[in-house]
């Protein structure tokens, strides 16, 4: 049988349009995913201007003329300090919220199949950029209605939420020959659209000045919109719901089957590795989530940076990563079938040192080399993330990977605060110098990769097992539920 005669591809591509596209172009949450983060850095650096200018006007009530562009060192100082505490308060809204019910969906979409918390946080997120372009469009609102927006897209899931079951979808349609691969495709079109994102907010700012704003939104809730109609229609759904079991969704007994899953004993010291792994998953969020909340803000302040200055930056440094990450998950991956974990670990490495360089760094140039040493630390979770798919089994996986993202939706409850108040600490002597707390993170990242590394060497048979993938103690019983092309 020709893999077009598939009967498991007729099962999972419905209806007919959907199976002729799957057939030909195996692409499925790769364009939902690129257009949540390209409109995430479209609006990154303009929301944070938006939530400068307002705090400036509103707030300390200083005159338009004084608020745009590069304000003065006093200024932004005392404008900065406001707008990083609604940052900070923003993170732990959206991971509260999101974080509960993220709690929720891995048992659900094990039972009812992935699509349909992938549509609705696609939907919370349309609402996310109407809420903006409402905000933006009200000159004397305080700049702390922005945590309205950040509530409508939480309730509907946010990213937490749509990453379980994106990582369960991709899954769901791999082996283990290609699923490394595959992850790694995904954070390569994440990034994909972040370059796009910066790239476009730069040409609209240089092009529109002032207007820039009201275009640059437009488009977040077009581009949202079409997502969303992406999502619904032609999306084939890769799981068929399972008859006969409770379809409830804020069931607190299949919450505490999801812990049971997670912590049930597994031969070989599994249950004790991929616990570590996740671990390690959120420790790498929190560096995530905390360097971002205040780089914008760092680079201002040290070297006078605007937003096309930052956009550029962010523009080039994503270039680089997509295709260092592609070339290196492909080469190391699928050719040269190295370990998940030696990737892992060469990432934390350099991750490591690259963020201790960037906290010296005192010239642009430097910032920008420094940057690209690190360029690879985008591979570091679907590497382990492909780790617990080969260990943990596929009718569980929604399971753990909402114990994951749950884990990390909270991740914001400590890291804004903390790297809130490590960047208040250094902010008149060098901001930069907060990035010393995500080298230290690094740091212990390696340090628990090596120890997995070591606990793994510990009960392999053959020490050959821990140079290649496909080691036959964790494949055993991960063979997908359902069967694509990849295969």
């Amino acid at each position: 049988m020709t893999p077009d005669e598939s009967p498991t591809l007729r099962e999972i591509c419905y209806p007919g349009r959907c199976k002729i596209i799957w057939k030909k172009f195996p692409i499925t949450v790769e364009p939902i995913i690129f257009v949540i983060f390209f409109l995430y850095s479209l609006t990154d650096a303009v929301g944070t201007n938006v939530l400068i200018s307002k705090t400036c006007t509103i707030v300390y009530n200083f005159s338009s003329s004084d608020c745009v562009g590069k304000l003065e060192p006093d200024v932004e100082g005392l404008v900065q300090s406001y707008t990083t505490q609604i940052t900070m308060i923003k993170l732990i809204l959206e991971s509260v919220v999101s974080g509960v019910i993220s709690m929720f969906v891995g048992f659900w979409s094990d039972v009812n199949g992935r699509k349909p918390f992938i549509v609705i946080p696609t939907a919370g997120f349309a609402l996310y950029y109407i809420s903006w372009f409402i905000f933006i469009n009200l000159p004397y609102v305080s700049p702390m209605w922005v945590l309205l927006p950040s509530l409508c897209s939480s309730l509907a899931g946010g990213v937490a939420s749509i990453f379980i079951c994106v990582f369960c979808y991709v899954t769901d349609i791999t082996n283990e020959n290609n699923r490394a691969f595959r992850m790694a495709a995904v954070y390569s079109t994440l990034t994909l659209g972040i370059i796009s994102g910066y790239l476009t907010s730069s040409f609209v700012y240089n092009t529109y000045g002032h207007s820039a704003i009201i275009i640059i939104y437009s488009i977040a809730t077009g581009a949202s919109f079409l997502a969303l109609l992406y999502a619904t229609i032609l999306l084939p759904e890769s799981k068929q719901p399972v008859e006969g079991v409770s379809a409830s969704f804020f069931n607190f007994v299949n919450l505490k089957e999801t812990l049971v899953t997670v912590f049930m004993p597994r031969p070989q010291k599994k249950t004790l590795l991929t616990l570590m792994e996740a671990f390690i998953i959120v420790i790498s969020t929190t560096i995530i989530n905390g360097e971002m909340a205040f780089k914008y803000y760092a680079l201002r302040k040290s070297f006078s940076w605007v937003l096309e200055d930052y956009n550029l930056y962010s523009g080039v440094l994503a270039g680089v990563s997509v295709i260092a990450t592609t070339l290196g998950s492909y080469i190391s991956c699928s050719i040269l079938h190295v370990h998940d974990l030696y990737i892992a670990m060469f990432v934390a490495l350099t991750s490591t040192i690259s963020c201790l360089l960037l906290a010296l760094s005192r010239t642009a140039v430097e910032f920008y080399l420094f940057s690209i040493v690190g360029c690879l630390g985008s591979l570091l979770n679907p590497m382990l993330k492909t780790q617990i798919s080969r260990t943990v089994e596929p009718s569980n996986l929604g399971k753990y990977f909402a114990f994951v993202s749950t884990l990390e939706a909270f991740v914001p409850l400590f890291t804004s605060p903390m790297y809130r108040s490590v960047y208040n600490a250094v902010l008149n002597i060098q901001p930069l110098y907060y990035l010393f707390l995500s080298s230290g993170l690094w740091a212990v990242i390696s340090v628990l990769v090596m120890t997995v590394l070591l606990i793994k060497s510990f009960f392999a048979r053959d020490y050959d097992q821990l140079l290649i993938n496909g080691d036959p103690d964790e494949i055993d019983h991960t063979t997908s539920d359902v069967q694509t092309p990849d295969e």
